[in-house]
């Protein structure tokens, strides 16, 4: 799947999640992002847009950088919000089509987001498409240079029957794309990510799968 067809689906998929929801399940709380609700992930990845189409990504990532994103639309409603981010579409699309690594970096936060959203909502779904499977693999890879950098013997991860790393991988871990990606992002605990098929003396790999800070604390069932 390209960069440019992941990010724009990505965007459709949340968009279509979220359009028509009540004002109390735009409030609910989103587990995986602590302090925000459902409307400030959609705040967030506009927010994102927005800042990447006018160059302003001085702090990428960063707390701060994240919060003027969700507080400057705090007055807003979901709808306004989403029509904001619909409002982009040319402009993402035009962006994604000469810069592949930023249509993927935000492709991949879109996905993420989706999945956080729906575990708020209870409403499952979206588990084995393409996307995911596709940020899934980007997410594996990103595991894979970790695992190198700390010098650890070779890991490959098998997502849906395809190998991400060294066929000589003396560690492996496998499962399917959803559990991975929630598990390769910290939205799973470590008994959990432990619980996965592994191969291979693989403790030390385990505590380097979460991209972002560390693992839930107590398992999350969704």
């Amino acid at each position: 799947m390209e960069a440019h067809d992941l990010y724009r689906t990505a965007r459709q998929q949340l968009v279509d999640l979220c359009r028509g929801l009540r004002d109390d399940e735009a409030s609910r709380p989103v587990p995986a992002c602590p302090g925000w609700a459902v409307k400030d992930v959609a705040a967030h990845v506009t927010g994102i847009a927005v800042d990447v189409l006018g160059g302003n990504v001085e702090g990428l990532g960063t707390d701060a950088w994240t919060a003027r994103q969700v507080d400057s639309r705090r007055g807003r409603s979901l709808s306004e919000v989403l029509d904001e981010y619909v409002a982009l579409g040319g402009a993402l699309d035009e962006l994604a089509a000469t810069n592949p690594a930023s249509a993927l970096r935000m492709g991949r936060d879109v996905t993420v987001h989706e999945q956080d959203i729906r575990a708020a909502l209870a409403c499952p779904g979206n588990r084995s498409t393409d996307s995911i499977f596709a940020v899934c693999k980007s997410y594996a890879a990103g595991f894979v240079e970790r695992v190198e950098a700390a010098a650890l013997p070779a890991v490959a991860v098998e997502v849906d029957g395809s190998t991400v790393g060294s066929s000589g991988a003396t560690v492996v871990v496998s499962g399917n794309s959803f559990e991975l990606l929630h598990t390769l992002t910290g939205r799973r605990s470590r008994r959990q990510a432990e619980a996965l098929e592994w191969n291979g003396n693989h403790p030390a790999h385990v505590a380097l799968m979460p991209t972002y800070g560390d693992f839930q604390i107590l398992d999350v069932a969704e």
